[in-house]
């Protein structure tokens, strides 16, 4: 939702387009709920204009739908293989993380991830909502040390929808510490192989940590989804 002629109108448009997605993905807004347009501008603490543009957006992404003069309706998430979302979220990875390590990070880009995974670190024994909050943080701060807008936008998009669609049939359970802990040896070997300008290895790490959600069965995604395999 970026457009550089629309100035504040766009900006506060941005702000709602995040809000309702957030409330939907976090389940504040109910699937088949009908909300009205001034609930969501109460909500957002905007005018109705610029939430009219978010919801434009919104539906294009089905999100949900508008109904003129009646309200606007939250889907219910589809039943889509979750499969399909690590497939294409891994092609666009590989190229963000290998982009990465070809063209070596700045000591000030490394600073802040080695900050961001010593967070990490900090919070292994903490709750489930807090250390995900944290390796969810990590894994963006990786990709949008790319630089490139546009594919930050993307994958970001694509986690959130992976999480939302497949929340309606994938068992989600709490990363046990164990497996905590080897998210984070994951993440500095991958953190390791980007500053040494391994770009192969670098791969080879994303491809193993796409792939531990599916090995364990269950518990927190390394990359913030929050989603594993589907269940029986």
């Amino acid at each position: 939702m970026r457009s550089p002629d629309t100035g504040e109108v766009e900006s506060a448009a941005d702000r709602v387009y995040a809000l309702v997605r957030q409330k939907i993905i976090s389940g504040e807004y109910q699937p088949n709920t009908l909300l009205s347009e001034a609930q969501i501008a109460t909500d957002a603490g905007l005018s109705r204009t610029p939430v009219r543009q978010a919801l434009h957006i919104l539906q294009a992404e089905r999100w949900l739908r508008v109904f003129p003069r009646k309200g606007v309706l939250i889907l219910t998430p589809q039943v889509m293989d979750v499969h399909d979302f690590y497939e294409l979220r891994l092609v666009l990875e590989t190229w963000g993380i290998r982009k990465l390590a070809d063209c070596r990070l700045s000591a000030k880009v490394m600073s802040g991830l080695r900050s961001a995974l010593q967070a990490c670190q900090d919070a292994v024994e903490s709750d489930e909502t807090t250390f995900h909050r944290l390796a969810v943080r990590f894994h963006e701060l990786i990709f949008m040390a790319s630089e490139n807008v546009l594919f930050v936008e993307i994958i970001t998009w694509l986690r959130q929808r992976q999480y939302w669609d497949g929340k309606s049939y994938v068992k989600v359970t709490p990363a046990p510490y164990k497996e905590r802990l080897q998210i984070l040896k994951t993440y500095e070997r991958l953190l390791k192989a980007v500053e040494t300008g391994n770009a192969d290895l670098a791969c080879d790490i994303l491809v193993e940590i796409n792939n531990m959600p599916l090995k364990s069965g269950g518990g927190l995604t390394p990359i913030g989804n929050g989603a594993s395999t589907k269940s029986t």
